[in-house]
């Protein structure tokens, strides 16, 4: 099982790291989360996995190495003068370079970024002071506001092209022992060609002195033999180191498609997400509406009960002036 050791740049208490001028953002915050998310995609998938978040380099790269990692992972946001903008993954070493590239071609091809490239770093404490494969991944431009709104709304599509990247690496280092394995066999087929040319020359030069018949190639039938039988153990040994290996491949595809199922969950989780956010702004206009009308229901009793109360008002009013004239007309008789 491969172990990959995150660590998320700075610390929350001790050290922010870059700082968005205008909403206060901090690195070490937008590091946090992307780590805790990359854990959880890469041990989905079938990995071991540690993080650990801490201004104190020389402890995150002992961690790491006494932990024995086979990948460590280092998550950054990056700043400079808030016009900057774009993503770039740094490495020191031959394999670094191709972790970088592989996570570099995943984000790129996720999201709206501007594409910084792979570059060779030998300054950087925790490339130099890890053993195992390392890189560190400067996300985005924390510093401008365009690149803030990826880190802030799209951290998600990021860290899942970074666990892609990362898986990638893993599964590619299987195929080039693959490949190994095919050069070896090529490398001893040609061995026993050349010794078995190289028996044959000798053996026609010490007769083209006393027979002048066209060379042929020709061994005793012990060397021969012998050679067969080195031949077939070197093979049987080749046979029996790809047993492991055919295993690993088994387990990689299995977890990669694993990674795709949790994959395909977190999209539809997102999908029903969506439609409940959707569903709750519906509810939220007819409940408004209903709000609306029952105002304007309440504002139409209101004009009714003063109506009916002018009304009653104007009918007593009628009365007392019926009864005063005809009391009137009584005393005048």
């Amino acid at each position: 099982m491969t172990k990959i050791f995150i660590n998320p740049g700075h610390d929350i208490d001790l050290d922010s790291g870059a700082v968005n001028p205008n909403t206060g953002r901090r690195e070490c915050d937008v590091a946090r989360d992307a780590g805790k998310l990359l854990a959880c995609y890469l041990q989905t998938a079938g990995c071991e996995v540690r993080t650990l978040q801490n201004d104190d380099l020389g402890l995150v790269c002992a961690e790491s190495n006494e932990w024995g990692a086979d990948i460590f992972v280092s998550l950054h946001c990056n700043a400079f003068n808030t016009q900057a903008r774009g993503t770039e993954t740094l490495y020191k070493s031959f394999n670094g370079q191709r972790l970088a590239n592989d996570i570099q071609s995943q984000i790129i091809r996720s999201i709206n970024t501007v594409d910084r490239g792979v570059k060779e770093r030998q300054d950087l404490w925790v490339l130099n002071g890890t053993d195992a494969t390392a890189v560190l991944v400067e996300m985005a431009f924390i510093d401008n506001d365009e690149d803030l709104a990826l880190l802030n709304n799209d951290l998600d599509t990021i860290v899942r092209a970074i666990a892609r990247g990362i898986t990638d690496y893993a599964t590619g280092g299987e195929k080039c022992m693959t490949k190994s394995k095919f050069y070896l066999i090529t490398l001893l087929t040609a061995i026993l060609l050349s010794v078995v040319l190289g028996s044959s020359s000798s053996f026609a030069s010490d007769t083209s002195s006393t027979n002048q018949a066209e060379p042929t190639i020709s061994v005793p039938v012990s060397q021969w033999n012998e050679l067969k039988s080195n031949n077939a153990k070197a093979l049987s040994l080749i046979e029996a180191s790809s047993v492991p290996l055919t295993e690993a491949q088994t387990i990689a595809v299995k977890q990669r498609q694993e990674l795709n199922e949790a994959h395909n969950t977190i999209n539809k989780l997102e999908n029903e997400l969506m439609q409940a956010k959707l569903q709750s702004m519906k509810q939220e206009i007819v409940l408004s509406e209903m709000q609306n009308s029952l105002t304007e229901l309440k504002g139409q009793i209101d004009n009714d009960k003063r109506t009916i109360k002018r009304l009653r008002m104007q009918r007593n009013l009628s009365q007392i002036l019926g009864a005063g004239a005809t009391i009137g007309v009584v005393i005048h008789r």
